[in-house]
Order: C-alpha cells, then sequence, then structure tokens
C-alpha cells in the first residue's frame, strides 16, 4: 500500500509540476550581422549597415570593428552613424574592386561567451544609382492565423484577413539589392508589427525580411496578451520605400490596394505557434536568395517561451498519469499474493 501511494503522489506531484504560466524573456546574447556579408554590390559603395551582437555596450567612439581588404590586408577607414538598430560605416573615398573582410571582435554578453563575428563581401561591376525602386506585389490575399507577438507567451495566433506583398526590383535597383534599407506605410502610417516577443526586428527590414511584409486585420478581439497590432477590416493602400545607406535618396513603389476583409468565422489559436502561421521562416532580401543578416527567425531572435514550473506542460501530464497507471497496475499484481497469506 506505501509503494502505491507514494507512485501516486509522485504521479499527481508530476502533474502538479506541469502547472504554471508561460513567461516570454528575451535573450543577452544575439548574433551580429552585416550587410553585404555574403553578397557582391558595385563599384562606388558609400557605406555599408552593420548590426553588432545585441550585448555591445560600447558607444560610437569605441568601435573596434575592423574592415580590410583580402587581398593586401589593407585596413579601409570609415566613420560610424547610429541606423535604427544598427550601424552605417560610411567611407570617406567609395570602395574599390576586390574582396573585404569585416571583422567585428565585441564580445557577446551572454551565457555562451561568443564572440563578434567575421564577414566577407565583394565589390565588383559598374552601376548608376537607381532611380526607383521596382514593383511591389501582392502575392496572396487569405485568412488564416497570423502568429504576432504577446506578452506572455512570446507569439500567439490571431485569426486574421492577411496579404504578403514584396518588392520585384527593378533592372536600376537590383545591382543594390544587398544594401537596401525598406520600410512599408500602410494608408500612410509606417507598419512595423513583430511576430515574436522580444524580437528585433532586422535592420531596415520587416518581420517578414527585407523587402517584403505581411498585413493583416483580425477577424474579432485579439487573443489575451496579445500586442495591440492590426489594421481594421477593408480596403488599405500600401507603399513600399527603401534607402541606400551613403546615398541621398528615398525610392518608392507605386501603391497597391489590399482588401483585408474576413469571411470566415474566427478559430482562437491555442497558444505558442498554433494555427496557421503565414511566415514561412525564411526571410529574404526582395526576389533574392536569403543572406547573412536577411533577417532572424524563433528562438535566434533572442527570445525564449518557458514555463514556470519545472517543465513542459504537456510532458508534465503524460508523466503524471503514466505514474498512476503503474502504480495502479502494481498494486493488481500484490493482490492475489495478499489472498495467499490471508
Amino acid at each position: 500500500m506505501r509503494g502505491w501511494a507514494l507512485a501516486g503522489l509522485a504521479g499527481l506531484g508530476v502533474v502538479a509540476w506541469s502547472d504554471g504560466a508561460w513567461a516570454c524573456s528575451g535573450l543577452n546574447c544575439v548574433d551580429g550581422y552585416l550587410y553585404p556579408a555574403g553578397r557582391q554590390v558595385p563599384l562606388g559603395t558609400q557605406a555599408i549597415v552593420w548590426r553588432p551582437n545585441a550585448g555591445y555596450s560600447y558607444g560610437l567612439d569605441e568601435v573596434t570593428a575592423t574592415l580590410t581588404r583580402v587581398d593586401s590586408g589593407a585596413e579601409v577607414s570609415f566613420e560610424v552613424a547610429q541606423y535604427h538598430s544598427g550601424l552605417v560605416l560610411t567611407f570617406p573615398v567609395p570602395l574599390s574592386q576586390g574582396a573585404y573582410r569585416f571583422v567585428d571582435p565585441g564580445a557577446c554578453a551572454g551565457p555562451t561567451g561568443q564572440t563578434g563575428f567575421t564577414a566577407e563581401f565583394v565589390v565588383d561591376g559598374h552601376a548608376d544609382l537607381p532611380l526607383d525602386l521596382g514593383t511591389l506585389l501582392v502575392e496572396q490575399e487569405a485568412e488564416g492565423a497570423v502568429q504576432v507577438e504577446a506578452s506572455a507567451q512570446c507569439s500567439v495566433g490571431v485569426p486574421s484577413a492577411f496579404a504578403d506583398l514584396r518588392v520585384s526590383l527593378s533592372e536600376g535597383a537590383s545591382p543594390w539589392a544587398a544594401l537596401l534599407l525598406y520600410r512599408t506605410l500602410v494608408d500612410g502610417v509606417e507598419w512595423r508589427p513583430k511576430d515574436f516577443a522580444p524580437r528585433e526586428l532586422p535592420v531596415g527590414g520587416s518581420w517578414r525580411g527585407r523587402g517584403s511584409d505581411t498585413v493583416f486585420a483580425p477577424c474579432g478581439e485579439l487573443p489575451s496578451g496579445a500586442a495591440q497590432y492590426g489594421l481594421t477590416q477593408g480596403v488599405h493602400t500600401v507603399v513600399m520605400q527603401a534607402t541606400l545607406p551613403g546615398a541621398n535618396l528615398l525610392l518608392e513603389t507605386d501603391p497597391v490596394q489590399v482588401n483585408l476583409t474576413c469571411t470566415q468565422t474566427p478559430t482562437p489559436d491555442a497558444g505558442v505557434d498554433a494555427g496557421v502561421d503565414v511566415d514561412a521562416g525564411v526571410v529574404t532580401d526582395a526576389g533574392q536568395d536569403a543572406g547573412p543578416g536577411d533577417g532572424l527567425a524563433g528562438v535566434e531572435d533572442g527570445c525564449t517561451c518557458r514555463h514556470s514550473g519545472s517543465g513542459p506542460a504537456g510532458l508534465g501530464w503524460l508523466l503524471g498519469w503514466g505514474g498512476l497507471l503503474l502504480a495502479a497496475l502494481g498494486r493488481r499484481r500484490r493482490l492475489p499474493r495478499r489472498a495467499d497469506r490471508a
């Protein structure tokens, strides 16, 4: 009887162990990135963009990163200016033809003890500064659960009418794809939602990457804890703009209209990553292959979801009821022996 009771209590304890509340917290150490790491940019490139690791704490006058030519090791000087969460490195003389290596020695202030990173890119080919950005394409209009950031669960699905958009770069803008910095305007107002709290959006990009975006209108009330994102249902006008670091120009697509109207009865989302996630997972430059720093996804973006108990809720219930079942079976095996003793 004692063994059965202990097993039962253990099972109930495991069940209780799974109970608790979800919490979302950021990671201290998120790797940095560079535009145009792993890519090619035209001759005459005047500036590049660097996002130091999330743990960096030095000022603009304390930057220790270096840029050198791969062939000779000659160091290239640059000036540093803040651009949103990143830094623009501007060169006094435009970059000449060749391969370049960028080294960020800064240690990441996280438990893993990660250090900075090294990135290379190539400067080659002539290209005039672009006169137009390209065409803003509406890739789909549909209904489904759009993942948005939430206070406790990191992310929650919101039943919505949504539209996926992407810039198809013009012939003049394509050579500069690795450097373009984008923003989306909906009805004249900047649109910058997040899908995973406290995710940091990529510099010059959206939650879908650079040159891509998703706009949505909730089909009902937002779930508890969800960020207050979302448009009203109906027709909206969307424009995407882009700038080029080091150049005094602003490019803009022609406006497009999207119809965000719900026709289905919304189904509440069950929690973290539930429902149909509109995000395909890989964020890209507009019409280009994904490259280093084009965006960060999921937990690697600086967010972890955790339970306030000692383990996952689903596993706790499974182990708890499993313990009770095993205890009951063991008790049944002992009953005949007790009868023999009687």
